[in-house]
């Protein structure tokens, strides 16, 4: 059985502290590793550098990630601005090398399976290519977003029900009602870390968890009734919005947050084996017998 390498892609100096992100990027490779990766990490040529120092000359280290990433099967981002890390994507996607995007690992810590671990499995196989694997991982993927789509509107429904039996819910409800409450949940949710912040009235960490639970809750639950009154579907409303959100970078375009022109926009990130997405679009191959 030969087991995957996967590059693992993250900030050294673009943010964060150089110990703190080779850190991080070890842990990652620890994870990838119990997976049944072998993980290539890039940060560890910081020690290189502590012997000779390249001041300046990223092309000296970005010549090298390129080298051994054309090699590596697929390629995980750590988050955190970086424009190596940036570059060492697009280099991937051109040679359609999937791509998986990590924002937060305590998803792995749980052992939650994933579409990275999944992909590991079935690459070790030996029966599939990794193209092959994206292009299935992508449709899982985007049964799951189907998945979310039918849970938001089916509680969009639920809300209207109840509503509908309450005595404000007689006939029909004005379409700004719900914002007041949205509104009042705003002024609860801002009520929580203004006490929390002054230490008063019992609010420890623990109460100002539970009250801005609480709040956003019901700021969802006042959403769904302003979608249903005005004659919206808040799913729509949600993916549309994010469609125009994710294209956004401000780390390199802080006037106005331009879209990048390269690359596939960011999908929503959750932890490291819950959500880590395969980017871009990828040809099927399959090996001949």
């Amino acid at each position: 059985m030969t087991k995957p390498l996967v590059y693992i892609a993250g900030p050294i100096y673009g943010s964060g502290t150089p110990n703190g992100n080779l850190r991080r990027a070890l842990d990652a490779a620890e994870l990838l590793m119990s997976a049944g990766a072998i993980p290539f990490v890039p940060h560890l040529f910081l020690e290189w550098e502590k012997v000779h120092f390249h001041e300046g000359d990223q092309e000296f280290w970005q010549e090298m990630d390129f080298a051994w990433l054309a090699k590596c099967d697929a390629l995980v981002r750590l988050d955190g601005p970086s424009p190596g890390s940036d570059r060492e994507m697009a280099f991937a996607e051109e040679r359609e090398i999937p791509c998986f995007h990590a924002e937060d690992l305590t998803g792995a810590a749980r052992g939650v399976d994933s579409g990275v671990h999944r992909f590991i499995a079935a690459l070790s196989s030996g029966r599939f290519t990794r193209h092959l694997i994206a292009e299935e991982l992508a449709e899982v993927e985007h049964s799951a977003v189907e998945e979310h789509k039918r849970d938001v509107q089916e509680m969009q429904r639920l809300v209207a029900e109840w509503i509908s039996r309450q005595p404000f819910g007689k006939g029909e409800v004005p379409p700004h009602q719900p914002l007041l409450g949205i509104s009042e949940e705003v002024g609860e949710l801002c009520h929580a870390h203004l006490k929390h912040e002054q230490n008063i009235r019992g609010v420890d960490d623990k109460r100002a968890r539970e009250m801005k639970m609480d709040a956003l809750g019901d700021l969802f639950i006042y959403m769904c009734g302003y979608a249903d009154a005005n004659g919206l579907d808040l799913w729509e409303c949600i993916e549309g919005a994010w469609a125009e959100v994710s294209k956004r970078d401000w780390n390199k375009n802080p006037e106005n947050g331009a879209p990048v022109p390269t690359g596939p926009a960011r999908r929503v990130p959750a932890s490291f084996y819950s959500d880590m997405h395969p980017k871009g679009s990828y040809i099927v191959e399959e090996h001949g017998d």
